[in-house]
This record gives structure tokens, sequence and C-alpha cells, in this order.
């Protein structure tokens, strides 16, 4: 009964691992192409961003916070959600206004070869 935990986990990970698309050039590694050379959907973006949070310790996080700070700190951890907002509308206006292809597109042509490296 103890084992039936890792074993599920290991084979989500398993099948996501087949399941997942193959990277076939750099376009596709470094600009989250398909290998068709399409953009990712809603749907692929939301699930990756909302995966990444939850592995991000954030609601540890919340608590953390509502525990020193009582409500103050837990409305404050709400407003963190605001980044992802800030955070797409920032990198729709670099690739799809300004032009760039990558984040590290615009930090090279705005900050030089050191802006990427930093």
């Amino acid at each position: 009964m103890d084992l039936i935990l890792p074993i599920l986990v290991a084979a989500v990970a398993l099948i996501s691992v087949f399941m997942a698309p193959k990277a076939n050039n750099g376009a596709t590694f470094f600009q989250g192409l398909s290998p068709s050379g399409r953009v990712p959907g809603l749907l692929t973006l939301t699930l990756s961003q909302v995966t990444t949070w939850i592995f991000a310790r954030s609601l540890m996080n919340a608590a953390i916070l509502g525990f020193y700070y009582g409500l103050w700190g837990t409305l404050a951890y709400a407003f963190y959600y605001l980044s992802f907002l800030t955070g797409g509308l920032i990198i729709d206006d670099l690739r799809f206004r300004k032009g760039y292809s990558s984040i590290q597109a615009f930090l090279r042509d705005r900050f030089g070869e050191w802006g990427t490296r930093c």
C-alpha cells in the first residue's frame, strides 16, 4: 500500500516524457515552438505556468505570510498573481509589438552581450 504514490508519480512522469514532443532545432527549444514551428497555445502556456507556480512553494509562502502578517500578508501575496498578468503583457509587448524573437534578444539588443549573461 505504501508504494502506490511513488508508482503513480513514476507512471505519470514516464507518460509525460513519452508524450512530450522532441525539440529538433534551436527554435523549438529556446523559443518554445512546436516541431512544426507553431507557437504554443494558451492551454499549454497556462498549464506550464500553473505547474511552475505550484512547485515554487507558493502555497507555503501564502501560509507563512498569513501566519506572520495576518490578513494583510495573505492579501499581499494574492496580489502576487498580478505578476502573471503583467509578465504576460511585458512579453507580449516585446515579442509582438517591438519585434523581438525572445527575451534574450531584447536583453542583447538593449544591454549587449552582458545583458544576456547576467
